[in-house]
């Protein structure tokens, strides 16, 4: 981020999918809000059994368990969760966060509790699955609607 911020870049936005769309949370995990926006395309978000605990308990309720001395291999996926919980407690973080993913995504089963922290309208579901042939369709409808909005003034709630 520095980088291009030091070359004159007024906003730096992270576009990853899959294990990018995930690298690109754990970067906002790590530094909040340094990115002016996320477009993530169906993001790993973690293993089956951790999704099905957050799926079943919800995300509100969900217990991440006591905070780790460092994130690790063994814990990124319950620490990044416990990142997205704060957005629901900051529903002004995700005006400039979008999410695209197929349908028939090998991953889609996991996006459920990610689009719920995010307004309706920054969730596009499409037809397929897990590649660049859905990615790349989705990445343009994205960015052609994040366009004006990141444009908007942030509303108080």
């Amino acid at each position: 981020m520095a980088p291009a911020r030091q070359r004159g870049y007024r906003e730096v936005w992270l576009l990853g999918a899959s294990m990018g769309g995930m690298g690109s949370l754990m970067y906002d995990r790590a530094y909040p809000g340094e990115a002016d926006g996320l477009v993530l395309l169906a993001p790993y978000l973690g293993k089956r059994p951790l999704i099905d605990e957050i799926r079943r308990d919800g995300l509100g309720a969900w217990e991440a368990g006591p905070v780790p001395a460092a994130v690790d291999a063994g814990n990124y996926q319950r620490e990044l969760w416990r990142h997205l919980q704060t957005w629901q407690r900051d529903p002004g973080r995700t005006r400039t966060v979008w999410l695209g993913y197929g349908a028939q995504d090998r991953l889609a089963g996991a996006m459920p509790p990610l689009a719920g922290l995010l307004p309706p309208d920054h969730v596009a579901v499409v037809d397929g699955g897990h590649a660049w042939k859905v990615w790349s369709p989705l990445t343009q409808r994205l960015l052609t609607a994040a366009g004006p909005a990141r444009l908007e003034p942030q509303r108080s709630p």
